[in-house]
């Protein structure tokens, strides 16, 4: 079939606009340059400055190389939400920087912003500073006759001497992740970052030590083991400085081995696993281009889970939460009637843990006592026991008694074994809690919780008996201030009464012509109850009366007096200035 040349062109175009897809797709470059134009080593006295541009850009990040070795990219690493940036190593699935990987990072505690400059000065100091020239990390490489920088096939940052020997490498300062090849020295420690987007330092760690070799263990006070493996040749414990992640295993795990063509690295994560990920093939995005491939990082192994379980993660099911057979619940007591003092921290997700209804107060210890948790233990410690036990204290009741007596004390273990761990365990801060149905030992586990008799605590902890002893007292309240208001009135009205009353006396007094004044029971009496009516005038009634000295008088008994008392004063004066 022949084509015409009308036909050839729209051919053409239609590549060249299937291209641009797959290209505007896959990734954005901005202001890029092709990996091979990046250097894989610098020399003294070269900085440089976080800008605007970028290599790889997504929808959350932003790398920024210097460096660029095969699939290995060093440079600035920025989350585009809070401009945070950071020096770091990244582990891609291509060459070209995408699905990528961080993997080493100098600053994971202290991001930089924009304009931030990293300076490799003339005496050999790797330094970075912040855009307002404050230091934020160094490599203390000054004076030690540094000659230049490299960026190796392994993803490792080389600082060397004159001599081309190595004075710092990145190697030895592994934040949360292992390169195949990379050592793990003791005196160092991988350390998991706060979460998935908080790239600071969280609370597992991995590290080598004298005694335990292996171990893994969250960061709290004291430090607690959730693993530990000790080395293959125990007697020589303390001769080995390292163990190293090679190609097919680390310590005594065994790793599916890479091939040339995959890349691996192993990484603590944030809710402490210890996962080794491998680079491999998927099924390509752009199916029309059959010659290229697409990679994606799959999880290879699960190194502790094997020997820990999945219940043995001491955030497994959150603080206070119960671990059994990877199903989560809350501390409960054994009689169906008791008190609830525990609640999940999040109704639809039950491995975000548990919270105490009612707060453990030291301000109200003597409502404190102990709840007995049946079939459940604290993690890690019926195995790598690492919280002081009281050796003194070898009854159980004793045992409980310490921890109330002990304010920081949150929960009380007691171990009856016929190994060498009976004994009491005070423990100070809660994380998950292991069932322990099935384990060989006796154990006797209690959680502290402050009981509803503490009112204060109450109020502040249950919305629901809140709202009704609010209610009550806001009825109470509310009805006295009623009862208080009413008698102010009461008394105000009576107080301006008493007041009007006495100024209407002094008024009369004043009334001109003003005769003598008698009250309405000495007239009463003058008129004999006002029996003898001589008549009737204006506004009243006349009536016969006589005084105690016998004269005889009449009475005008008025009626409606409110509206007719300026008539009756002035009838007053009148009648005040006749003499009969």
């Amino acid at each position: 079939m022949v084509m015409g040349k009308e036909e050839n062109l729209c051919w053409a175009f239609l590549v060249l606009l299937v291209t641009t897809l797959r290209i505007d797709n896959s990734f954005q470059l901005i202001h890029a340059k092709s990996p091979e134009y990046y250097p894989v080593a610098a020399n003294l006295s070269t900085s440089w400055t976080i800008n605007d541009s970028c290599y790889v850009c997504d929808e959350s990040n932003d790398m920024k190389p210097i460096l660029v070795r095969s699939h290995f990219f060093c440079g600035f690493w920025c989350d585009k939400s809070s401009g945070a940036c950071l020096f770091a190593i990244l582990l891609s699935s291509d060459t070209y920087g995408r699905n990528t990987q961080l993997v080493w990072s100098a600053n994971r505690d202290s991001p930089v912003r924009q304009n931030a400059t990293l300076r490799f000065t003339q005496y050999g100091d790797l330094i970075l500073e912040n855009d307002d020239g404050s230091f934020v990390w160094s490599t203390n490489t000054g004076g030690k006759s540094v000659s230049g920088l490299n960026f190796t096939e392994e993803g490792n940052l080389v600082i060397y001497n004159q001599r081309n020997e190595i004075v710092w490498q990145s190697f030895d300062h592994p934040t949360d992740s292992l390169l195949l090849g990379q050592k793990l020295v003791r005196g160092n420690k991988l350390t998991a970052s706060a979460s998935a987007s908080n790239w600071s330092r969280g609370l597992f760690s991995l590290a080598l030590r004298y005694a335990d070799g292996l171990v893994a263990y969250i960061e709290s006070d004291p430090t607690q083991y959730y693993f530990k493996q000790y080395f293959e040749d125990y007697s020589n414990v303390r001769t080995i400085p390292y163990i190293r992640f090679e190609n097919g295993s680390f310590n005594s795990f065994l790793i599916p081995p890479a091939s040339a063509a995959q890349l691996q690295f192993m990484k603590l994560e944030p809710d402490g696993h210890l996962k080794v990920y491998e680079r491999q093939e998927s099924e390509s995005a752009y199916p029309w281009q059959e010659s290229e491939s697409s990679y994606s990082w799959k999880v290879v192994a699960d190194l502790l889970t094997s020997d820990i379980g999945d219940c043995g993660y001491p955030l497994e099911c959150g603080k206070y939460g119960i671990c059994s057979n990877g199903r989560c619940s809350c501390p409960e007591e054994a009689n169906i009637t008791a008190t609830n003092f525990f609640r999940q921290t999040n109704d639809r997700i039950s491995n975000q843990g548990c919270t105490p209804i009612t707060d453990v107060s030291c301000n109200h210890s003597q409502y404190h006592s102990l709840m007995e948790v049946q079939n459940a233990s604290y993690i890690g410690e019926l195995t790598y026991g690492q919280i002081p036990k009281l050796d003194t204290v070898t009854d159980l009741e004793d045992c409980k008694q310490a921890c109330l007596n002990n304010c920081s004390c949150r929960a009380a273990q007691f171990i009856e074994s016929f190994l060498e761990k009976r004994g009491c365990l005070l423990i100070s801060e809660v994380f998950s809690l292991v069932d322990t149905r099935g384990h060989s030992e006796s154990v006797s586990f209690f959680l502290k919780v402050q009981n509803p008799a503490a009112a204060p605590t109450i109020l502040a902890s249950h919305p629901k008996k809140s709202r009704r002893v609010t209610i009550i007292l806001g009825s109470s309240l509310g009805a006295f201030f009623g009862v208080f208001l009413i008698t102010a009135i009461c008394f105000f009205i009576y107080g301006r009464e008493k007041e009007a009353k006495e100024l209407y006396n002094i008024y009369l007094d004043q009334v001109p012509g003003m005769v003598s004044r008698f009250s309405y029971e000495d007239l009463t009496a003058m008129t004999n109850d006002f029996s003898t009516k001589l008549g009737e005038g204006g506004f009243g009634s006349v009536f016969e009366g006589t005084l105690t000295n016998g004269t005889k008088i009449a009475v005008k008994r008025l009626h409606g007096l409110d509206q007719v008392e300026k008539s009756f004063l002035s009838e007053v004066e009148t009648i005040g200035g006749i003499h009969h």
